[in-house]
């Protein structure tokens, strides 16, 4: 299992502490990819850093997950 860091101190949202544990973990294996449904306003930074591994599929929940199936 990989540790992931983050510093505790003032207030953490779960999206923000999702989103940098995220992008830590795509920055050592490149098979972490992004797929949300119309929600990526917390993942600007994985898409920023990794555009070919993001994918949004708008209000089309149910094509995320066939994505994520393969």
């Amino acid at each position: 299992m990989t540790k992931v860091t983050f510093t505790l101190g003032g207030l953490l949202s779960a999206r923000s502490v999702t989103s940098d544990t995220i992008v830590e973990l795509s920055q050592k294996y490149n098979n972490v990819w992004a797929i949300t449904a119309d929600t990526g306003s917390s993942l600007k930074q994985f898409k920023k850093e990794f555009p070919e591994r993001y994918i949004d599929v708008g209000v089309a929940e149910q094509n995320g997950a066939g994505i994520a199936a393969g």
